[in-house]
């Protein structure tokens, strides 16, 4: 796909991040914090908010330099880029820049950290966690369940009692998590790189045909 080849990795246009330097990395975990329903818009305010703070903090990583920050510094931030929900993302980046960069105690380790470690930070849910995690690693061990995910569920009965948005509840998130890996594993696929597609074909207005399906064309 042409979006992926010619895109910058570890954005929302190429979450492929796999073997990424420190900046990048903590550039992606970012991205997948801020990504939802506008993930483009989101990300170019990102690319421009870690700008700001390139020149406040050069050739530091994003997360190092937002340490430094107090928490109305990272808010002031935010709101010259017009990100939106100020009060919950600045504790979000507040917290996550001190639990990898510390000022005492052991730090979070971005990558070798389990998807419980990152969602103990306010504002980090599972979706969240395990979109980084899963395009960030090797490990196909877990399940990004978007709005895009759970209709493809749905539409091919991938499991029962599929809902229309994201389970909170951790038990039924890993009741449809494991059922998106079978189905995965039976089709050959990476769960990242068939979810990216699908998540493509959504926002293009598309539909994901299985292997073998008749087209209706």
């Amino acid at each position: 796909m042409d979006i992926i080849e010619n895109a910058e990795v570890g954005t929302v246009h190429n979450p492929y991040c796999v073997g990424c330097n420190d900046y990048t990395l903590e550039k992606f975990l970012l991205t997948a914090v801020f990504a939802g329903k506008w993930a483009h818009t989101q990300q170019a305010k990102l690319n421009q908010f870690l700008e700001d703070l390139q020149r406040v903090y050069p050739n530091w990583t994003p997360l190092k330099a937002l340490a430094r920050q107090r928490p109305d510094e990272i808010r002031l931030g935010l709101l010259m880029v017009r990100m939106g929900q100020y009060t919950r993302r600045t504790q979000t980046l507040a917290q996550l820049s001190r639990a990898v960069y510390p000022s005492h105690g052991t730090p979070l380790d971005l990558h070798t950290c389990s998807p419980e470690a990152l969602e103990k930070i306010h504002g980090l849910g599972m979706k969240t966690s395990r979109f980084f995690i899963m395009h960030s690693r090797k490990s196909p061990d877990y399940a990004v369940l978007d709005a895009h995910i759970l209709a493809y569920m749905r539409t091919y009965g991938v499991a029962d009692s599929i809902p229309k948005s994201t389970p909170t509840e951790p038990k039924e998130y890993a009741r449809l998590e494991a059922a998106w890996l079978r189905h995965c594993q039976e089709l050959n696929k990476h769960p990242g790189e068939l979810g990216f597609t699908i998540w493509l074909a959504g926002n293009r207005g598309a539909k994901i045909k299985l292997a073998g399906e008749p087209s209706v064309d």
